[in-house]
């Protein structure tokens, strides 16, 4: 694949890592550039275009072709910069935190851009420009680069001149360079070299004893300052030290690498220790004025002997790391990868910036999402010349009192380094936090059950499950009692398995499959008998005391984000999900929701013949739920409770649309095809007009009120230069309606995120089913319901355009009288709301309302 992409070796693996999630966010990374000084944002607008046509990264989407990615150039910016304006908040500062604090969470889709820009306006002496762009496409010095140059355009502007334009150096330039290089000799003995690395793989670092499962990516973040005095302490000590011929950088990064060595020691009792780190491969004049991802991940390893002083661990780091230096450039990443030492360690240089004789503060604004186990990630700060320390804890894996620990270690380690360089790392240790054997359950993760012993494949179906497994979990050994949630699997890995597993054996295994059969012996045992699913899929079988819940998935068929659903209800409450019908492509039934329905309906009969009936649906499957309701109601059946979960209901009024599509269609001759066609296109034009209609109209009025509020802020000097710039071709007036255009719809509001479609899904059977429920949910016309219906929404709304709904409760008033709305604030895009930590609020909302409703039942 590497031979056919134009992908760096780095960038195919961030790319392999970015399609096993998608929805993931910690290739995220985010700056926030503060500024004490008046910016136009007409102005800063345009300096930002311009420094966007200059990085041919910043306009890079990557596609694939015959299934190897491609990186491609656009030729203009993907995205605008988006002005958003908290003048009127009462505290400015505090709301600008909050938005960048959620919309640094936001995933991106790799075929529409990489990076995500806002100019923040505070008051008339204060704004903020936030940069989040996708590890793809950028390493640190790559945001400076951008900033800089930004500022000199924005600087040129302001003084009325006209913009020199230099070409910037193409990453394109550094990747056809790294291709050529790989024929060379040099480059065969950095593989070797790594391969001789790889042969030699290091035990995995339980720290505190434990290996526990990672289930999510969430990781919290401990940022500590060490001020100038005890900085410039340790970069004289690393000064001092007799390290043979190095750079000062070089110096500063093995004595703090040296640091976190020591504390993965203490925290693990590890003597063979081993991290992956960053070597940025910036030696030359044009590549240090190239921005993209000019690095490699590099494997550092080291092993402590007995009575390990810092300073002679400090000379094995040095002397590893000038080992390195020599074939960082050819294999390094994949070796890292190879080896998956789960630890990350990176030194990095952040420059002062000024604007206006002001300095421009930087902050890393964190996601708050990660993959490594433990990170710890310094920053020399040129500003006030001080190291900050981020400490990164996977929450899967630490404890809050073993984080407070290993961050008091830290402390300790760094105090007795400056103290006396000589002493033994190990000397003064802090005990390790006691654990209560109670709370972490016999594996020690928390969960209360015994890890199985390792037990190996005994039939040939079993090893090659156990393969595709480890490839995909990126573990080994995997038994086949090994449960694949534990080891840390979750739906987009469980596609990915059952997409290579279908292309090794033939065989078609829906995504349900792992909720009825999650170890490697369950599943070859059910592929073996070839038996035919049941529609219905237990999730928890609770009491038989309690009334079930029935759950229906989305489009896509998801029923694994049905069980993270589940997962945060009562453990009595029965869950039950559906097995999806006619997975086979060619044998789709129409795109009919009263016949699909009735699918739904029958399997809910057969599990249970009489109700009361409880059910609910996700996206699409809530319209499902809806007339499931109603079918069952129509022939005497109580519902005393529907739940939908982020979805709009049809508006009834398209039926009237039906009727002229199906007469022109009569009278026309079309096939039944085209008459669904004309009755899509007008279907759906008609809601994007709807929308407008309603909100559109609104958002361009505040986009208005807040220029006017803005411009009457503003000194009279400012407004004349304002007006001066509107009404004297500067640029010029078409020039300038564009670029209004563009920015005003993003004014004052917070974007809405690409919600999941068709073309997000690569599993060519899975599209083929979401397509068709999608177009069966945009063909209903429903009937007005006389009962109860609780919607659980995200802040944003539902983001596709054909299906978006402009009011807070999504069009079911239309449809009912009786409407519960709850809108989950911790969600932040329609895919979001299943997904922590947004997923535990739903499922708590979805269990106090169903219990209220039941207990009411009970009271009648």
């Amino acid at each position: 694949m590497i031979s056919e992409s134009n992908l760096t070796e780095l960038q195919l693996l961030y790319w392999i890592g970015h399609q096993l999630d998608p929805s993931a966010v910690h290739f995220n990374n985010v700056f926030s550039f503060a500024f004490t000084t008046p910016i136009c944002p007409d102005i800063f607008q345009q300096a930002f275009d311009t420094a966007v046509s200059q990085y041919d990264v910043m306009r890079t989407v990557f596609r694939e072709e015959k299934g190897v990615p491609k990186q491609q150039v656009l030729a203009a910016p993907p995205a605008p910069l988006c002005l958003v304006d908290f003048t009127a908040e009462p505290d400015p500062a505090a709301a600008a935190m909050e938005w960048q604090r959620h919309r640094a969470q936001r995933p991106f889709q790799l075929e529409h851009g990489l990076y995500d820009s806002a100019l923040l306006l505070l008051n008339e002496e204060a704004s903020i420009w936030f940069i989040n762009m996708h590890h793809l496409i950028t390493d640190a010095s790559s945001f400076f680069l951008i900033a800089e140059t930004l500022l000199g355009h924005y600087a040129t502007l302001r003084q009325g001149e006209k913009l020199t334009i230099t070409e910037k150096p193409p990453f394109s330039r550094y990747v056809d360079a790294l291709q050529r290089q790989q024929a060379s000799s040099r480059a065969a003995k950095s593989h070797a070299f790594w391969q001789e690395k790889v042969s030699q793989p290091l035990d995995p670092a339980n720290f505190y004893g434990r290996l526990p499962a990672k289930r999510n990516s969430q990781v919290r973040r401990w940022i500590y300052n060490l001020g100038t005095e005890q900085t410039t302490r340790l970069i004289a000590l690393a000064e001092q030290t007799d390290l043979g011929t190095t750079t000062s950088e070089l110096r500063q990064f093995c004595l703090t690498a040296t640091l976190f060595f020591g504390l993965m020691h203490q925290l693990t009792g590890n003597s063979h220790l081993g991290l992956v780190t960053t070597i940025h491969n910036r030696a030359t004049q044009v590549n240090r004025q190239t921005a993209g991802v000019l690095m490699e991940l590099c494997p550092v390893q080291v092993t402590i002997d007995q009575g390990e002083t810092f300073t002679t661990l400090l000379h094995k780091v040095t002397e590893e790391m000038k080992q390195l230096l020599l074939h960082y450039r050819h294999g390094a990443s994949r070796a890292a990868s190879d080896l998956a030492l789960d630890v990350m360690f990176t030194f990095v240089q952040r420059p002062s910036l000024s604007f206006d004789e002001q300095i421009v503060k930087h902050t890393i604004v964190h996601p708050g999402h990660g993959s490594e186990r433990l990170g710890l990630h310094i920053h020399h700060l040129a500003d006030d010349n001080s190291f900050d320390l981020y400490l990164d804890f996977h929450l899967d894996i630490f404890t809050e009192e073993e984080q407070a620990h290993a961050q008091q270690s830290l402390q300790k380690l760094l105090d007795r380094l400056l103290e006396n360089p000589d002493a033994s790392i190990q000397d003064g240790a802090i005990p390790w936090p006691e654990f209560a054997s109670d709370d972490l359950g016999l594996n020690g993760n928390g969960n209360g059950r015994s890890k199985p012993s390792y037990a190996p494949p005994t039939t040939p179906i079993e090893s090659q499950l156990q393969q595709i497994w480890e490839e995909i979990l990126d573990r080994s050994p995997i038994g086949i009692h090994d449960d694949f949630f534990d080891l840390g699997g979750e739906s987009l890995r469980a596609m990915s398995f059952l997409s290579k597993f279908e292309a090794a054996t033939g065989h078609y295994l829906p995504l349900s499959t792992l909720l009825r059969s999650s170890t490697i012996a369950a599943l070859a045992s059910q592929i073996e008998t070839e038996t035919k699913p049941d529609a219905i899929i237990t999730i928890q079988p609770g009491s038989p005391d309690v009334p079930s819940l029935f759950l229906i998935p989305g489009a896509a068929g998801n029923t694994l984000a049905l069980n993270r659903v589940a997962k945060n209800m009562l453990p009595e409450q029965p869950i039950y999900t559906f097995q999806t019908p006619n997975l086979d492509v060619e044998d789709f039934p129409a795109a009919n929701v009263e016949h699909l329905a009735v699918y739904y309906r029958e399997a809910i009969q057969d599990a249970q013949p009489q109700g009361p009936y409880y059910l609910g649906g996700y996206s699409a499957g809530g319209i499902l739920a809806y007339e499931v309701a109603q079918q069952l109601r129509q022939v005497g059946e109580t519902v005393p409770f529907l739940v939908v979960i982020d979805m709009p209901a049809p508006n009834p009024g398209y039926k009237s649309w039906w009727r002229v599509s199906h007469f022109l269609a009569k009278a026309l001759r079309l096939s039944s095809h085209r008459e669904e066609a004309i009755f899509l296109w007008g279907r759906d034009n008609w809601n994007r007009a709807t929308f407008f209609r309603v909100f559109g109209s609104r958002r361009i009025l505040r986009n208005y009120k807040g220029r006017i509020v803005r411009f009457r802020k503003m000194t009279l000097k400012r407004k004349l230069h304002h007006m001066q710039r509107r009404f004297k071709n500067l640029p010029g007036e078409r020039e300038i309606r564009q670029r209004e255009a563009a920015a005003g719809a993003q004014v004052n509001r917070t974007p809405e995120p690409r919600d999941m479609d068709a073309s997000s899904i690569t599993d060519p059977r899975a599209r083929a089913l979401f397509e068709m429920y999608d177009k069966a949910a945009r063909k209903y016309l429903p009937q007005s319901y006389d009962g109860r219906i609780t919607l659980l929404r995200c802040p944003l709304g539902y983001g596709r355009k054909e299906i978006r709904s402009p009011f807070p409760h999504y069009g079911w008033k239309r449809l009912t009288k009786d409407l519960d709305v709850h809108t989950i604030q911790e969600a932040h895009g329609h895919l979001a709301l299943l997904r922590e930590p947004a997923v535990s609020i739903v499922g708590q909302t979805i269990q106090t309302t169903l219990s209220k409703t039941m207990n009411k039942d009970d009271s009648k």
